[in-house]
């Protein structure tokens, strides 16, 4: 199991790293709430 996060201001949107956290990510299961339900994200994932 690994573990990934980006530190970020306390004002940015946590969901604009979201994509960057997934990225060479090897799962078959994301989950999220629904702060992450972008377009964007949702057609990384299905990628």
């Amino acid at each position: 199991m690994s573990i990934k996060f980006i530190v970020t201001e306390g004002m940015c949107a946590a969901c604009k790293e979201t994509i960057n956290l997934l990225k060479n990510l090897d799962a078959k299961l994301v989950f999220a709430d629904r702060a992450y339900d972008t377009n964007e994200i949702l057609s990384y994932i299905a990628r």
